[in-house]
C-alpha cells in the first residue's frame, strides 16, 4: 500500500490519498463525486476540484443521509461554496470555531482562516490540508474508532512495522495564537496490521476500524467502562457511579471559555444510565446530536452516536436541575443555547 509520506508533489499526494479513500472504505461508485457538469462553472482550484469530483459526494458508511466527509468537520458541499475575496470557503469546523478558504492560484495554493469573524492567512496549503482532513474523516467516520490508552498502550510499541501513512498539518494549527504556533502541531497516521487506522496528535491517540476483524480486535483490547459523558454542542455531562459528576460547559469561541458546576451523588441512577444507553448507541458520533462517551481506565474513552438523543437529553436536562449552578455557569450556559438554539431541543 502507498505511504503519502514519499511525495512532495501536491497532485501525487491527492492521488494517494484517493487510492487509500478506496483501499480503506471500499470501491467508488460515479455517483460518489460531484458531476463534470456541476463543476464546469465553479471558480476552484486544482486540488480542490479534484477532490470535488472524486469525492465530494461520498456518503457515510452508517445509514444516517450524512456524507463521509462531513463526520467530524465538514466540507461544504458544491452547491452551498461561498466566496470570501474570491477566495472558495469550502472547510468548516463541526461547531464552527474556524472556516477554511482557499487561494486559487499557485502550485499548491495558500489557505486563508476565519475565526472570530476574521480572515487571515496561514501557514497552510491546500493539498497538506486536504489529506489530513480526509484522513481524520476517514477514521472517525470508520465503523468503529476509540481513544483508549489500553490500545495505544498495546499498539505504540509496534508501530515500526506498521506502515507510516502521513504526517502533515493538524486542521487546529492554523488558529494557533502568533506566540504559541506549536500550540497544535503536527498529526501523524499509521496502518496497523493492515486494519487498524491510527492516528496521533500531541498527547491523543485514536485507533479505528472498518473491516470485521479489525473492529472485533479493537473492542477485545479496550479497558472496562467507569464513567460516562453526554456532549451536546457545548455541554458535556460527565456522570460517575456513584449518580454525582460534573456538568462543563465550553463556548466554542477563541479564547475559550469553560464553566463548570458539581452534581450531588446520587442524582442519577448510573446503571440504569448505562444500560438505557448501551442499545441506543451507534458506532460513529454526530456533530448535530447529543453523543455519548464511555470512560475507560487509564483515561481512555469512546465517543459514539445515539440512534435517538432523547434519552440522553433527559439526563442532561435532571443533571442541570439538580446541579449546584452559578452567575457564571447560567450566563455561559444562555450564551451557548444563542448560539445553538438546537442543540438541547
Amino acid at each position: 500500500m502507498d505511504t503519502l509520506l514519499d511525495t512532495q508533489l501536491p497532485h501525487e499526494r491527492i492521488a494517494k490519498f484517493e487510492r487509500f479513500l478506496v483501499d480503506w472504505v471500499g470501491p467508488r461508485s460515479p455517483n460518489f463525486g460531484e458531476p463534470e457538469g456541476n463543476l464546469k462553472d465553479s471558480r476552484l482550484p486544482e486540488f480542490l476540484r479534484e477532490f470535488y469530483r472524486f469525492a465530494g459526494r461520498w456518503p457515510a458508511q452508517d445509514e444516517s443521509g450524512r456524507l463521509l466527509f462531513a463526520t467530524q468537520d465538514c466540507l461544504v458541499p458544491l452547491e452551498s461554496l461561498t466566496y470570501e475575496d474570491d477566495r472558495p470557503v469550502f472547510l468548516c469546523e463541526n461547531q464552527g470555531v474556524w472556516q477554511f478558504a482557499s487561494e486559487i492560484e499557485g502550485p499548491d495554493p495558500a489557505l486563508w482562516v476565519k475565526e472570530t469573524d476574521l480572515w487571515r492567512k496561514s501557514s497552510l496549503q491546500l493539498s497538506c490540508t486536504l489529506v489530513s482532513f480526509g484522513l481524520q474523516e476517514l477514521l472517525f467516520g470508520a465503523k468503529l474508532c476509540v481513544s483508549d490508552q489500553q490500545i495505544e498502550a498495546h499498539l505504540r510499541p509496534s508501530l515500526d512495522h506498521a506502515i507510516p501513512l502521513w504526517k502533515g498539518p493538524s486542521l487546529w494549527s492554523a488558529i494557533a495564537p502568533k506566540d504559541d504556533p506549536d500550540q497544535f502541531g503536527s498529526t501523524t497516521f499509521w496502518l496497523a496490521d493492515h486494519r487498524i487506522l491510527v492516528q496521533q496528535q500531541g498527547d491523543t491517540w485514536f485507533f479505528a476500524a472498518n473491516d470485521t476483524q479489525g473492529v472485533a480486535w479493537i473492542e477485545s483490547h479496550e479497558a472496562p467502562i467507569t464513567a460516562i459523558g453526554l456532549c451536546g454542542r457545548g455541554e458535556r455531562v460527565h456522570i460517575n457511579p456513584d449518580g454525582g459528576g460534573e456538568i462543563t460547559l465550553v463556548l466554542w469561541t477563541y479564547p475559550f471559555r469553560t464553566a463548570r458546576a458539581e452534581i450531588p451523588r446520587g442524582t442519577l441512577d448510573y446503571k440504569n444510565v448505562l444500560n438505557t444507553l448501551l442499545p441506543d448507541i451507534v458506532p460513529r458520533q454526530h456533530s448535530n446530536q447529543i453523543n455519548v462517551q464511555f470512560h475507560r481506565e487509564k483515561g481512555s474513552c469512546r465517543v459514539q452516536g445515539l440512534k435517538s438523543d432523547a434519552n440522553a437529553k433527559r439526563y442532561m436536562d435532571i443533571a442541570l436541575a439538580n446541579a449546584t449552578t452559578d452567575e457564571k455557569f447560567i450566563g455561559m450556559l444562555n450564551a451557548i443555547h444563542r448560539r445553538a438554539p438546537d442543540s438541547r431541543s
